[in-house]
């Protein structure tokens, strides 16, 4: 994460920590993880990379989306394996989120920390990703109905 603010001034800005970002990530899907880091790249001035994670993180949302409805045809009696599928899923899209996150923003967001940066509070971050949930049922089941 570059930053466009001085280093030497105070850390007036807050910050999404990383167990927000995994939390979201949890709660809202990974767009919602990627919402969270979006918005860290903006607070520190680098709207290129915040724009970058939006991009990807509506990608990966898409993706998961396919694969999700891929999921839903496997026949009733593989009842099993739908389950297995789905966690799979949610472990990966934990797992993706959380290395990417430390590796883009780890060691600033630790920085942010020990230069008295402070970081959202737990509202915040389940508010943005209660909405965003919001967005990916509303999507999901706006298909399902067009489906049937």
């Amino acid at each position: 994460m570059t930053s466009d603010v001085d280093s030497e001034s105070p850390r007036t800005f807050k910050l999404y920590s990383m167990r927000g970002i995994v939390v979201a990530t949890f709660i809202g899907s990974w767009l919602a993880g990627a919402v969270l880091i979006s918005s860290n790249y903006s607070k520190v001035g680098d709207s290129r990379a915040a724009f970058i994670s939006i991009a990807l993180g509506l990608l990966g949302y898409v993706l998961l989306w396919i694969t999700s409805f891929y999921i839903s045809r496997v026949e009733e009696n593989e009842y099993y394996l739908q389950i297995y599928l789905r966690g799979s899923r949610m472990v990966l899209q934990l797992g993706v989120v959380a290395v990417i996150a430390q590796l883009l923003q780890g060691k600033d967001l630790s920085r942010h920390k020990q230069e008295g940066g402070e970081f959202y509070g737990w509202g915040r971050v389940f508010g943005i990703s209660f909405l965003i949930l919001l967005v990916v049922l509303v999507s999901t089941f706006s298909v399902a109905f067009l489906r049937a």
